[in-house]
């Protein structure tokens, strides 16, 4: 997951059957989960991680979408789980999880871009934090990324991480359409041999040109 950049739009259609079946067809119990993915040497997702520890082997993967080969990759997908730790994929897209980078990262030279967004939901899982961010586009690419603006270690072996989102709508106009991005904050990184838990803050631009600051996030490590 060395990604540092992400471009948008992930955009994901459920990809169950819509056609008329008959009055006992049962459809599939899909879901639209976040997942840590473990990617073949064909670019093809053939094992994943819930957010919820459970390790699936993917029995069939219905997406056409290839990703980097031999890598382990956050992304977000509609799944129907089975019973034996098997899961179908439907549909599936990267999301925005590299690491925060340091406010003074080579990336940054230029300056910390901080286009508005909206945070549609938020919540924890398995050592990320996971977002869904509404952002207002016509027609261009957006590039979205994390910003670690501070890390601090008290004397109880607690941390606290401050994340600021980079995003740069380039010559975009904030008008027409609202589309969805899905984001994941790794935490595990923070939580080292002096670290037994961290308390993480995310902050952005909202629409109105404030910064909101949401948080904190209690990450424990596990004993």
């Amino acid at each position: 997951m060395k990604t540092l950049f992400r471009t948008i739009f992930a955009l994901l259609v459920i990809c169950v059957v819509t056609s008329c079946k008959d009055d006992g067809y049962t459809y599939p119990s899909v879901k639209l989960e976040f997942l840590t993915a473990t990617v073949n040497g064909s670019g093809v997702v053939h094992r994943v991680l819930t957010d919820r520890g459970e390790t699936l082997s993917v029995s069939e993967n219905k997406s056409t979408i290839k990703l980097e080969s031999n890598s382990t990759q956050r992304i977000i997908a509609n799944i129907e789980q089975h019973d034996d730790n098997t899961a179908v994929i439907y549909s599936l897209a990267s999301t925005i999880s590299g690491m925060p980078l340091s406010v003074d990262a080579p990336e940054f030279e230029k300056g910390i871009i901080t286009h508005p967004v909206e945070v549609l939901s938020s919540w924890q899982g398995n050592f990320y934090l996971n977002m869904v961010l509404l952002i207002k586009t016509q027609d261009s690419q957006h590039q979205l990324s994390f910003v670690e603006e501070s890390s601090e270690l008290n004397d109880e072996g607690e941390k606290c991480v401050r994340v600021l989102l980079y995003h740069d709508s380039g010559s975009d106009t904030p008008k027409y359409n609202t589309k969805r991005a899905y984001a994941s904050i790794p935490v595990a990184q923070y939580l080292d041999d002096q670290t037994q838990s961290v308390k993480l803050y995310f902050k952005y631009r909202a629409d109105n040109g404030d910064f909101i600051e949401n948080g904190p996030y209690l990450f424990q490590k596990d004993i």
